[in-house]
């Protein structure tokens, strides 16, 4: 039996419509092939996947002595879309009932590249994934501290689909700090 199988409560079994998850799990991202059973559980069940980000598996981000926060969340957002889009054995996956946080991180700025990527064949499989920028129109983009105008710019460009848009207005859920 899959250990994610535990995660549905009696509870939740039959009602589970949304799910947050983090970029990776002590560096296993969420295009790894073991989670294929779960993301298509859930999409069976059409519930929503919120990815936030978490802290770096890597061990030279954290010799910075900079908090994860400040670079390398939007990178760990980054590895997971990058990762999800190469690596999975599915076409449809992330699924179209994904929102990745803070506007994706830098994949905003690095979708010309892949997309450059793709169209060189750099990768294997590009004939059963599809070009990266039918992955990044299936996906949902939450805004939560994402307020500087060029990323929302390259988003548009790169990642618009007909009918409602895909970029999801956010704001954080931790409280504000006190002024000074």
């Amino acid at each position: 039996m899959e250990p994610w199988r535990s995660w549905l409560t009696p509870s939740t079994r039959s009602s589970w419509t949304w799910f947050v998850l983090f970029s990776n799990s002590n560096g296993v991202y969420l295009g790894d092939a073991r989670f294929e059973p779960f993301f298509a559980e859930l999409e069976r069940r059409k519930a929503v996947v919120f990815v936030h980000p978490t802290a770096s598996p890597d061990p030279s981000a954290h010799q910075l002595g900079l908090p994860d926060s400040l670079i390398d969340f939007t990178a760990d957002t980054t590895r997971a879309v990058a990762q999800m889009h190469y690596t999975t054995a599915s076409p449809e996956r992330p699924a179209s009932n994904t929102v990745f946080s803070h506007a994706g991180g830098t994949a905003p700025y690095l979708a010309g590249r892949w997309g450059i990527v793709d169209e060189m064949n750099v990768i294997p499989g590009g004939e059963e994934r599809g070009p990266v920028a039918d992955t990044l129109r299936r996906l949902y983009w939450d805004t939560a501290l994402s307020l500087s105008r060029t990323p929302s710019c390259g988003m548009a460009e790169r990642c618009c689909r007909p009918g409602p848009g895909p970029v999801r207005i956010g704001l954080p859920l931790h409280p504000p700090r006190p002024g000074p």
